[in-house]
């Protein structure tokens, strides 16, 4: 077995000579949150499935019709694929609260004139497992797996469906192949952390082909028994284009053999599909070597061996079982409840800045007015050391002429006691049960609790609270002023699937976090929208700022708010806004918005703007001083949508503006803008591998180029920025597919990390138009007479000045040591092969090289492992020791630091050692001559945090034997 370290004394322990003879830097200075699901396994079968049907999606029964149907015929499917183990046993179709449907006959019901739909209780859209979309024009009609921030065999977030998909069933058998195959593939994809068969995108190499372990050329895919051709992707004839590693090139693809119809969106092999691939059975073998998604993801396992180790099959978990006599679903069909959310307030909190009190006041009439539905029933509770209702359970739309409820808001004074959470909390699950009129609400509902306390962990009704909360199907948010652990608190909310936001002067706002809250309840058409977060530290007399409207928010109904927010001023400051286009709105603080001039600032006081559908385009803010003194502004902007223009507005000290201009129409974006933001990792324990994921597109379609940067404020009271990438490198999964990532590592002590990203789209971002986010290829776009001969830059168009502040929840690093550098660095993702020079004997290897921790900083050395055959890879056995033998070898590479922390092992590159071009058997037509085209080792990487290194690989006594030295 050859395992050696590149050290220059292991050259002379072998008489043959294979040396790395070069070792070079082309550019770059250094060495380069959770969706919670009810499902439940009970006796083989899945329960509490919940498909969520969005509110803007048409009502048709029909829909419901086909997804009984085809979904009873997928649950037959998975129980025939996974061996007699799971089943479909029950599944919850939720419609949305403005269908008109009363009675529909499902499974849980007896038909009757009395038969009516009930209403959900713990079921939300927002955490559905299976997500069915009102998607336009403007998005890819494909379905996918949202699970980019899972690793291999973890579960993800959801399945995503466009409504058409079931309701036009012929139309998606043509497109996709067997109906049933395709739910269960994607289902796969989603419980058991399986990835596609798909050939894996590296840099510029699509490996759509591979040379086997008789140096042939093998097409990629899951079983090596599939047959087809290779073609050209642009004309359809035979392709010669070749690279100098012996394979084709980047121009041509495998054809498989198939009768299936012309357009088809998936394999023919998958739609064929009866079986997951297994290295245990005889039949339907895995395809280990091959360089796909679920290869490179998975280490090589099969399906089936990915399956063994996940908890629904694990240590003998849902044996096969033959007596189950059907594997028929039940049914419930559910209508979406009645939005509800009680408010409750910590009294404590009075003894708060006079600043942040007017802070707090105000944003919770902004919940109340802007941020929810009209729909939305809410109610208030302030608790100290007992619990008092402040305002019973009503409509927002009611609240909003209320004076009295914003006065009485928040809480003004309290008796000096230490204030009691759980009697807040328990008054509040009574609150959500009865509305104004004393009539029973149904169950279900959403506590926002604010609060600056730590609750008392031997409360006597702690468990009672528990199991109300959970029985009800209630969700617990909370928003806390400090960054204490209150593990009692964090189990309540991890257990009801809520979110914890830690309040930060400089970084979170009570705006941005109530915002947050409020989006769960909506779908992605209406949510709210932060687009700035900026905090400045100003020494000079002028200054400006700025920011952009897309024109995805200005062509709808929306409101603007500008929150200016001074802290260390002494005497006014102007303030002036520009408009896109050269509008001004002279202020002065003395504020001179609209005329109307407010008290000078010396009390640190805020000021709010709006303005009715902002323009889009660059908004600009300039700040005249007329002093030299050093003070802090932060600025935020959000914009609120679904607002008529004669919206209430209560008299509060806020200032608006009308829109008085036409909309400019060029460079209009179609579709909605999202992003969304989530740490890899909840909790630290023993580990160092934490990560940022962004994902940002217009519908499914991701944009590409884009700015992101990430502060995270760290427990010791200071923050890190860091940038995140869409390269395929490190972190990343795929280059260009719309998800952003970066390692983070800048750990300084245990305690709780959060923060923000803030997204910017420039010069060079792009939406592209035939790619899904999340996914590594282009796909033909079913909408559009689109042709593969389009290059991938005419697949992208320019999409500027979109601007995004998403903020994260919080994660908890347990057992942080001081001086102690366990982080390894990355694997390297993008090893190739760049050139095989037959003539002088060597070979050229290229890689991006990771870093010390991870991407950042300067590996120390690297190790090389090569072995006749790729498989023996995954087994660490077998590896060449002397004498080759082999008419190929197969090639990996690992960094390691000074600390002896070791990156996994690369991808692995299979090197020929004849220039004779063969071909495996199931490659039915072959091209007649080749043109080999010489490869680009830079591979237009352009990020500053990796340099591209190459490697030359010399191999002596006409490629028989080899050692391995290393020359660096």
């Amino acid at each position: 077995m050859l395992y050696k370290n590149l050290k220059k004394k292991q050259i002379q322990k072998f008489s043959y000579l294979l040396t790395i003879v070069s070792f070079f830097v082309l550019f770059g200075q250094n060495c380069s949150a959770f969706i919670n699901s009810g499902i439940q396994i009970r006796e083989n079968g899945y329960e509490n499935i919940v498909i969520g049907i969005e509110e803007q999606v048409e009502e048709d029964i029909q829909l419901l019709d086909n997804l009984k149907r085809e979904f009873t015929q997928a649950s037959n499917f998975l129980f025939s694929i996974t061996k007699k183990r799971v089943f479909f046993k029950d599944i919850i179709i939720l419609i949305p609260n403005s269908w008109t449907t009363e009675v529909y006959y499902d499974d849980s019901i007896v038909k009757s004139s009395n038969s009516r739909i009930k209403n959900s209780t713990w079921e939300s859209y927002e955490n559905s497992d299976i997500l069915i979309e009102n998607w336009d024009y403007s998005t890819n009609e494909i379905p996918f797996v949202v699970n980019y921030a899972s690793k291999c065999g973890e579960t993800g977030d959801n399945i995503i469906f466009p409504s058409k998909f079931f309701l036009d069933m012929d139309r998606s058998e043509r497109l996709f192949g067997s109906v049933t195959n395709f739910i269960v593939n994607l289902w796969s994809q989603f419980r058991y952390g399986i990835h596609p068969e798909y050939p894996f995108e590296n840099g510029k190499n699509k490996n759509e082909f591979y040379l086997n372990e008789n140096g042939e050329i093998e097409p990629t895919r899951c079983n090596a028994d599939i047959i087809g051709k290779i073609r050209d992707k642009n004309s359809g004839s035979d392709c010669n284009d070749f690279l100098p590693s012996g394979l084709p090139s980047s121009e041509c693809i495998f054809e498989e053999e198939t009768d299936s119809r012309s357009l088809m969106l998936i394999p023919p092999s998958l739609i064929k599909m009866n079986e997951f691939c297994d290295n245990k059975t005889d039949e339907f073998i895995h395809n280990r070597i091959a360089p796909t998604l679920h290869n490179n993801l998975c280490n090589g396992q099969s399906i089936w061996e990915v399956l063994r180790n996940h908890p629904d099959f694990r240590n003998f978990n849902n044996m096969p079982k033959s007596h189950i006599l059907t594997t028929k679903p039940k049914f419930h069909v559910l209508k979406s409840r009645i939005k509800k959310t009680v408010l409750l307030i910590d009294k404590s909190i009075h003894y708060m800045h006079e600043l942040d009190l007017k802070n707090l006041k105000n944003a919770l009439i902004d919940y109340a007015r802007l941020m929810v539905d009209d729909e939305m029933v809410i109610g208030v509770v302030h608790f100290e050391r007992t619990a008092k209702v402040i305002s019973r359970m009503m409509p927002a739309k009611d609240f909003k002429h209320k004076v009295d409820f914003y006065d009485a808001i928040v809480p003004k004074n309290e008796s000096g006691s230490n204030s009691n959470l759980w009697n807040g909390i328990s008054l509040s699950l009574s609150l959500l049960e009865i509305n104004q009129n004393n009539q029973i609400l149904a169950s279900g509902g959403r506590i926002v609790l604010i609060t600056n306390s730590l609750s008392d962990p031997h409360h006597p009704n702690i468990n009672n609270i528990f199991n109300e909360t959970k029985k009800n199907g209630i969700i617990v948010d909370v928003i806390k002023y400090g960054s204490n652990k209150d593990e009692k608190l964090e189990n309540l909310v991890k257990m009801t699937n809520g979110l914890i936001f830690r309040i930060h002067q400089d970084l979170i706002d009570i705006w941005s976090s109530l915002n947050a809250i409020s989006n769960r309840d909506k779908t992605n058409l209406n949510k709210n929208i932060e687009i700035a977060s900026m905090m400045f530290d100003f020494g000079e007399k002028k200054s400006s700022i700025h920011f952009f409207i897309d024109s995805s928010i200005s062509k709808k109904n929306s409101v603007l708010k500008i929150i200016f927010n001074f802290r260390g001023i002494k005497e006014k400051v102007d303030l002036s806004i520009f408009e896109p286009r050269g509008a001004q709105y002279d202020t002065g603080l003395t504020l001179k918005c609209n005329k109307t001039n407010v008290e000078d600032l010396k009390d640190q006081e805020d000021l709010v703007c709006e303005f009715f559908k902002p323009k889009h385009g660059k908004w600009n803010i300039k700040i005249n001083s007329p002093w030299d003194d050093s003070y802090k502004l932060k600025i935020s902007a959000m914009v609120f949508f679904g607002i008529n223009k004669k919206y209430h507005r209560p008299k509060i000290g806020y200032y608006y503006f009308d829109d008085k201009y036409k909309r400019n129409t060029l460079s209009d974006i179609t579709g909605i803008v999202e992003a969304k933001a989530r740490w890899a990792e909840s909790v630290l324990d023993d580990k160092y591998t934490q990560s940022i994921y962004m994902a940002l597109s217009i519908g499914n379609k991701p944009i590409v180029n884009a700015k992101v940067v990430a502060t995270v404020y760290r427990p010791t009271g200071d923050f890190v920025k860091i940038q995140l990438y869409d390269n395929g490198l490190n972190s990343d999964r795929f280059k260009d597919d719309g998800i952003y990532s970066k390692y983070f590592t800048e750990f300084n002590s245990n305690g709780i990390y959060f923060g923000k990203v803030e997204v910017l789209t420039e010069k060079e971002s792009k939406i592209c138009h035939y790619k899904t986010i999340g996914t590594s290829v282009y796909v033909a776009n079913i909408n559009s007479d689109y042709s593969k001969n389009n290059s991938n830059k005419e697949l992208c168009s320019p999409v500027q000045n979109i601007h995004r502040v998403i903020h994260l929840e919080s994660f908890e690093m347990k057992n942080y040591r001081k001086n102690l550098d366990l982080i390894p660095p990355s694997k390297i993702k993008d090893l190739q092969v760049l050139n095989i020079d037959f003539r002088n004997e060597f070979v050229q290897l290229g890689f991006t090289a990771p870093g010390n921790d991870y991407e950042i900083g300067r590996c120390l050395k690297y190790e090389i492992r090569i072995s006749k055959n790729a498989s023996y890879f995954l087994s660490n056995k077998n590896l060449i020791e002397g004498n080759i033998g082999a008419k190929i070898i197969s090639a990996q590479i690992r960094a390691l630091d000074e600390h002896h922390n070791y990156g996994e092992w690369s991808n692995f590159v299979n090197i020929k050692l004849s220039n004779e071009i063969k071909y495996s058997s199931r490659i039915k037509s072959v091209p007649k001559s080749i043109q080999t085209k010489k490869i680009d080792s830079l591979q237009d990487i352009k990020e500053t945090q990796n340099f591209y290194s190459s490697i030359i690989i010399i191999i002596s006594d006409n490629f028989d034997n080899f050692a391995v030295g290393s020359k660096i």
